[in-house]
């Protein structure tokens, strides 16, 4: 939050959006320095680094089903607009709470091993599927699906991928990945503003162009 000494740790996006009162686009917007003016004047948000990662305490944010979260991504809402709350929930008797865990890494955190198919040198080791992803000029998200086995054919064919065990992590020399700035692109479909992979610039993408084209569904947010 602008004008706190100190930073909050969240195991994701959605955690931290819903923490501060606004939604995980907005949260990635922010980290990718693509927010508002109205949006950077109020809060700072990156990416965890592998010494981050080593200490951290990530706070447990509970969902709340009676707010829903304002995407600010793309600027305030209109005037004399607010954001439509969801209808209360049905009541239960009151339970024992559960005893609290600790929350999980989220998936394009977690450190991974990658590797161009048929290439005879070993996996390269980096700490999260964005570094991944950026190093091979792919999406995060394409990452995640070579690891799951659900990737297009272009991609399995061209990349090899697998999260690391904890064994090697303990040994472990992670790659550092410079962040260049991200270039996006909005679907004709959906609507929806994507990244686009490193070298590949929206200037020179067709009108019709859709998420289709860089192996993701509409549907994802």
């Amino acid at each position: 939050l602008g004008g706190n000494a100190l930073w909050r740790c969240f195991a994701s996006m959605a955690d931290a959006g819903r923490a501060f009162g606004i939604d995980g686009a907005s949260v990635s917007a922010l980290v990718r320095g693509r927010a508002s003016q109205g949006l950077h004047a109020r809060f700072e948000a990156r990416v965890l680094s592998a010494e981050d990662l080593a200490g951290a305490v990530f706070e447990n944010v509970p969902a709340d089903p009676l707010v829903a979260p304002v995407d600010l991504s793309a600027g305030p809402p209109a005037a004399g607009l607010r954001p439509r709350a969801a209808p209360a929930p049905a009541r239960k008797p009151a339970r024992k709470p559960a005893r609290a865990r600790a929350p999980a890494l989220a998936n394009t955190m977690r450190p991974c091993l990658m590797r161009r198919t048929g290439d005879a040198t070993t996996f390269r080791c980096f700490m999260s599927r964005d570094d991944a992803g950026r190093a091979f000029g792919i999406t995060d998200n394409n990452v995640g699906q070579v690891i799951r086995g659900e990737a297009s054919r272009k991609l399995m064919a061209s990349f090899e991928a697998r999260d690391m065990s904890a064994e090697e992590r303990a040994g472990a020399v992670f790659e550092t990945v410079d962040e260049s700035p991200a270039d996006w692109a909005q679907c004709a479909a959906c609507d929806r503003w994507r990244v686009l992979p490193d070298g590949v610039e929206a200037a020179s993408l067709p009108d019709a162009w859709t998420c289709r084209d860089v192996d993701v569904s509409c549907e994802k947010m």
